[in-house]
C-alpha cells in the first residue's frame, strides 16, 4: 500500500515529478493525458476494485464491484508491457518504464484490503449482498464511512488531519502505516523487511495470475474490516453508485485485539508480503 492513496472518491495524485528525469514525467503526463479522470478509461479506476465483502466471493465468482479496468486486470496488462506482449505505444500509454512505476504502485495497494472489497447497501441503508439484478450501493472501499474507534472504552472519531473526521479507506491507506512502523526512517524499515524473508509470501503460479490471486487472498480481510464494524446513519440518493456517507463504529470485541492493534498488524505483515513479491514479479518480468 502506497500511503496516503485514497481510492475511489478522489483521483490518486498524478506521479508527475521525478527529478532530475524528464524523460519519465513526460511518460507519466502521457499516462494520464490518456486515462484522464472522467475519461474512459480513467487512471483512477486502475489501482482498485469493488469487490463485495458480503457472500463469500472471489474476484473470479461475480461481477458486481469489477471493471474492465480495474487492478486485477490492469497488474496483467503492465507485465504483458514489461514482457513485450503489448506494443509499448498503446492505447493507455503505458511504457515498460510507466508500467514499473504503476506495478510498484499497484502491487503496495492490492494488498490493502481496502482496496479490493467493499460493502454494499440496500435501498434502506442496511447492509446486503449484492446481485448483478441488484447491484446496491457501496461503500467505495470504506471512503463514504467515517470511522470511530474505541478509545478507552468510548468511541472516537477517526481524525485525520486538523481535527477533520477521517473515512474508514483513508485509516487503512495512512494511519494504519503509521501504527505499525512509528517514526522508523523508511530507509530502515525497507533494509528491515528486505533481510527477513516474509511467512506464506510465495505464489505457486505464472506472474501473469498473481493479480487474481492477490485479490482472492486479501478478500477475507476485507470482510474482516468490515464485519469488525456497525454501520449508522446510512445516506443514499437514488441513482447514484454508492452512498452518500454513513458512520462505521468499532464493535467491542469479547477478545482478541481492538481494531487498531488488529489493523496495524495486518498492514506490517501486508506491506513485507508485497515487498518480496513485487521483487520477484519485476525480476520475473524483466529477464
Amino acid at each position: 500500500m502506497v500511503p496516503p492513496v485514497p481510492n475511489n472518491t478522489a483521483p490518486p495524485r498524478p506521479p508527475f515529478q521525478v527529478k532530475g528525469h524528464p524523460k519519465i514525467e513526460e511518460q507519466l503526463r502521457a499516462f494520464v493525458k490518456a486515462n484522464p479522470v472522467g475519461g474512459k478509461p480513467s487512471h483512477h479506476e486502475f489501482h482498485y476494485t469493488d469487490v463485495p465483502v458480503a457472500g463469500n466471493e472471489k474476484y473470479a465468482t461475480g461481477t458486481v464491484g469489477r471493471s474492465e479496468f480495474d487492478i486485477v486486470r490492469m497488474i496483467p496488462f503492465c507485465i504483458r508491457v514489461l514482457e513485450g506482449e503489448e506494443p509499448e505505444h498503446n492505447q493507455y500509454a503505458i511504457t515498460p518504464t510507466v508500467a514499473v512505476i504503476l506495478l510498484a504502485h499497484y502491487l503496495g495497494d492490492i494488498h490493502q484490503p481496502l482496496h479490493v472489497g467493499a460493502e454494499y447497501f440496500d435501498n434502506a441503508g442496511k447492509p446486503f449482498e449484492p446481485t448483478k439484478g441488484k447491484p446496491g450501493l457501496s461503500d467505495e472501499g470504506g471512503n463514504k464511512l467515517t470511522l470511530s474507534l474505541l478509545i478507552d472504552g468510548q468511541l472516537s472519531p477517526y481524525q485525520y488531519a486538523q481535527g477533520k473526521p477521517g473515512n474508514l479507506h483513508g485509516y487503512w491507506d495512512g494511519q494504519t502505516v503509521t501504527n505499525a512502523f512509528g517514526k522508523t526512517p523508511d530507509t530502515q524499515i525497507s533494509d528491515q523487511l528486505a533481510t527477513s524473508e516474509p511467512a506464506n509470501w510465495k505464489l505457486n503460479a505464472p506472474i501473469k495470475n498473481w493479480a487474481e490471486l492477490l485479490a482472492d487472498e486479501i478478500l477475507p480481510l476485507a470482510r474482516e474490516a468490515h464485519d469488525r464494524l456497525e454501520f449508522r446513519n446510512i445516506k443514499i440518493e437514488p441513482g447514484a453508485g454508492g452512498i452518500i456517507s454513513g458512520d462505521a463504529l468499532e464493535r467491542k470485541q469479547a477478545g482478541g485485539l481492538p481494531y487498531d492493534k488488529w489493523a496495524s498488524a495486518i498492514v506490517k505483515e501486508e506491506i513485507h508480503k508485497a515487498g518480496w513479491r513485487l521483487a520477484t514479479l519485476l525480476a520475473d518480468a524483466l529477464q
